[in-house]
């Protein structure tokens, strides 16, 4: 498996991801394509994507970062169905973790069946803290969607003021939250 930054520009790049990207996630935890497609060529130089390929050029899997200062959050990992359970996930995750120097932080639904404890033992394998004692509620997106109640996990020192530092720098750059969620 390759890792390959990716502008979304290329046809067959936009839609992959865009299968990849709206099977894996629901919409009350995605952003419309057109909008990270956006992003990606260049509406925000902190946004990266980075996709996971085969030896034979097919893409498997993306990776969406935010590159802070002081930390980067990850927004998406997602593997196409087909191929979960192969270890693409954990290299893609892998070759973020090697190329930063900073705490990385991510959002996981609360541990409340089988499928959501995997999550989070998948993020511990890689060096991950799930924060269960922070509070977190993701923003919508849009006006049209909804917040997500969320839990957050990260890799590397990061104390609890740089945290929370960390969680309104994700509400304001991110989803361009200013304040509480009512004023969005």
């Amino acid at each position: 498996m390759k890792c390959r930054a990716s502008t979304l520009l290329d046809s067959t790049d936009r839609e992959r991801f865009s299968h990849i990207y709206e099977s894996s996630f629901p919409p009350d935890e995605r952003r419309d394509v057109a909008l990270v497609a956006e992003l990606a060529a260049g509406g925000d130089k902190r946004f990266n994507i980075c996709l996971a390929e085969t030896a034979h050029g097919h893409i498997t899997g993306l990776l969406t970062t935010w590159h802070f200062h002081d930390f980067v959050y990850v927004e998406h990992l997602a593997i196409d169905a087909g191929f979960r359970g192969r270890g693409y996930g954990s290299e893609l995750m892998r070759c973020l973790l090697a190329t930063v120097q900073c705490p990385v932080v991510l959002e996981v639904e609360p541990p409340v069946d089988a499928a959501t404890q995997h999550r989070i033992e998948f993020y511990n394998r890689l060096g991950f803290v799930l924060h269960p004692d922070v509070d977190y509620l993701q923003p919508p997106y849009s006006p049209a969607q909804h917040p997500v109640p969320l839990r957050l996990m990260t890799c590397g020192h990061i104390t609890p003021r740089g945290l929370q530092a960390a969680i309104a720098t994700i509400k304001q750059a991110v989803y361009g939250c200013n304040g509480p969620l009512d004023k969005k």
